[in-house]
């Protein structure tokens, strides 16, 4: 069960209302700001929480719920000092009348006596964002009544080992200040500036990861080909490694840079406009031939990477935050003028 300090982000699905009366002696209001799920959720501006629903997400494990409630008494809602330990004294209370709940509901729907139905309170967030079912984020300030300051992903390509080493670090950089309450024109300013920094970074950051599968299956024996000549239906990371192995050869490579061949890990990046009219190439990133990583880094196309395999993830948190996408015109006109 984790528990929310402040306002929660994004889309939700609401669980059941839970025992009102009992709930609604300890807390009054609190605010949810989000937007509509078009899949039936609905998402309010300023509630009482417990004319709805406490509960704001549920996953196969997990129940996820607003405790920004106004408790009763002299708490100060924005100092964490004092929110953690009332929190938690709550939870407790909480926990142990739903276990309770769950000894009646093991008699009287499955007749034991004895069961393994158990809540138990684990993370409290400050703030919570869902882009969709099972595609979320926390910023965890308190794991199992142990004080931390860590951000909990699942379900998004912040943690995926195939996403750009760069990537990672704008989509970190987004989400936590999304989860910290960061204006939208200082978040649309940094992710321009992660754009425009782009040809700063090493290129091997800039790549995609990915595992080859199947190499044999689209080249055929016998058969001559150019240098950027596939057969039809040939994957994109595939075409990569096929390339370097042709690059190999069109470099006149010593055999120290092995070819690749099915199963190897490779990184591979889009290409611009290039006199061998290649669109794409792979790489190792650790043992590659000085004419290929030259070639590589003449022509990457970060806007191309940029665009397939970053700009939808945003898009997915503007959507969801309700905001317009970020406009480099017209933040550098806003800042030549002094809007």
């Amino acid at each position: 069960m984790t528990y929310f300090t402040r306002d929660i982000l994004g889309f939700y699905i609401f669980g059941r209302e839970k025992n009102k009366e009992y709930l609604t002696k300890h807390f009054s209001n609190t605010n949810i700001v989000g937007l509509h799920n078009p899949n039936s959720t609905v998402v309010f501006d300023s509630v009482n929480v417990f004319d709805k629903a406490n509960v704001v997400t549920v996953d196969d494990d997990n129940t996820y719920e607003i405790n920004k409630y106004g408790f009763r008494g002299e708490i100060d809602e924005n100092s964490d000092e004092q929110m953690v330990p009332a929190i938690l004294s709550i939870a407790q209370e909480v926990q142990a009348h739903i276990n309770k709940v769950y000894d009646t509901m093991a008699k009287k729907m499955f007749n034991v006596n004895s069961h393994r139905f158990d809540i138990k309170q684990e993370t409290i967030a400050k703030g919570g964002f869902w882009v969709s079912k099972k595609r979320y984020a926390q910023w965890i300030i308190n794991d199992n009544t142990v004080s931390c300051d860590k951000m909990d992903v699942k379900g998004l390509d912040v943690r995926r080992s195939s996403f750009p080493t760069y990537f990672k670090k704008v989509m970190e950089t987004v989400l936590l200040d999304i989860l910290k309450g960061v204006d939208k024109s200082i978040i649309d300013n940094k992710l321009i500036k992660f754009k425009e920094e782009m040809p700063e970074q090493n290129f091997t950051d800039i790549a995609k990861n990915s595992a080859v599968k199947y190499m044999s299956k689209y080249v055929k024996a016998r058969k001559e080909y150019a240098l950027g000549e596939f057969e039809k239906g040939t994957p994109a990371h595939v075409k990569a490694s096929i390339t370097y192995n042709r690059l190999l050869k069109h470099y006149k490579a010593p055999y120290k840079y092995e070819p690749m061949k099915d199963g190897d890990k490779i990184k591979w990046v889009y290409l611009k406009k290039n006199p061998l009219g290649l669109e794409t190439t792979a790489f190792t990133g650790h043992n590659d031939p000085p004419q290929i990583n030259q070639f590589v880094q003449q022509y990457i196309d970060y806007n191309k990477i940029w665009k397939q395999d970053l700009e939808n993830k945003l898009d997915d948190f503007y959507d969801a935050m309700n905001w317009d996408k970020p406009n480099p015109n017209l933040i550098k006109a806003s800042q030549f003028f002094g809007f």
